[in-house]
C-alpha cells in the first residue's frame, strides 16, 4: 500500500492497472467497480498480510513491559511507582496516561514520517476493519517503539510487576477498538476510544484525513 497526495492510504500499487477498484481508487464515488479489480485487490491485501510481513507474534504491550523492567533493572526510572494501596491505582492511571501520551506522538510520527508511514501503512491496508487488524503490524514497528517511547517510559518510572501486569490487561482494550462492532460513548468518547470513534482514524473519507491518533483517551 502507499499514501496518496494527502498521505492516506486507501489504493494500493496497482491502482493505474486497475482504476476502477472500489478498495483502492482515491476517490471511492467517482468511478465504477470491477469485479476482476476487486477480486485482484483482495488477492492483493492478502499476499501482503500472509507472505511479505509477519504479523505481531507478540502483543506491543508484552514488548513494552519488557522494555520498561529492562530498562528499570539496569537503574532507570525517575519516579517511583507504588506496588499496592490506594496510591497504587493512582499511579496506574498516571502509567496509562503517560504511556498513550507516548503512543499519540509516535503514532502521529507514522503518518508523518515517510519511512514510518512505509510500514504503518500495512496497520491501514486492511479492506474491512475487524479485531485481527489490531495485530496487523509490520514487524520493525515494536522494534522501533522499544528502543523509542517505551525506553523513555523507562527512565521516567520505575513500575512494579503490578503495574505492568495491569498495563497488559488493559492494552487488550485495543482489540475491541478495531472491532467491526457499532459500539459508541455519544458525548463521553471524549474520555474513553471506542470501536465507532476510532473507525474514524481508518476512514478513507477526506474530512476525517489525520484525525483520532490516541488509543485510549481521545481528547486529553
Amino acid at each position: 500500500m502507499r499514501g496518496n497526495e494527502n498521505g492516506r492510504y486507501n489504493y494500493c500499487d496497482h491502482y493505474r492497472d486497475f482504476p476502477d477498484c472500489r478498495h483502492c481508487r482515491p476517490d471511492p464515488g467517482a468511478l465504477g467497480t470491477s469485479p476482476k479489480a476487486d477480486v485482484f485487490c483482495q488477492q492483493v491485501q492478502s499476499r501482503l498480510h500472509s507472505d511479505l510481513f509477519v504479523d505481531s507474534v507478540a502483543d506491543g504491550s508484552a514488548l513494552s513491559i519488557v522494555t520498561v523492567a529492562a530498562v528499570n533493572a539496569v537503574g532507570g526510572g525517575w519516579i517511583k511507582l507504588p506496588a499496592s494501596g490506594a496510591e497504587f491505582w493512582l499511579a496506574f492511571v498516571f502509567y496509562v496516561l503517560t504511556v498513550d501520551l507516548m503512543e499519540y506522538l509516535f503514532h502521529r510520527a507514522q503518518h508523518r514520517i515517510p519511512a514510518l508511514w512505509s510500514m504503518h501503512s500495512l496497520h491501514h491496508s486492511d479492506i474491512t476493519l475487524n479485531a485481527s487488524t489490531t495485530s496487523r503490524h509490520y514487524w520493525a514497528e515494536h522494534g522501533i517503539k522499544m528502543l523509542s517511547i517505551y525506553m523513555v517510559v523507562g527512565l521516567l518510572f520505575k513500575a512494579p510487576p503490578e503495574i505492568l501486569g495491569a498495563y497488559v490487561v488493559l492494552s487488550y482494550y485495543n482489540v475491541f477498538l478495531h472491532m467491526n462492532v457499532r459500539v459508541g460513548f455519544g458525548r463521553l468518547s471524549f474520555l474513553l476510544n471506542s470501536p465507532q470513534y476510532h473507525r474514524l482514524h481508518h476512514s478513507v473519507l477526506p474530512e476525517h484525513y489525520g484525525s483520532e491518533f490516541r488509543s485510549l483517551v481521545p481528547r486529553l
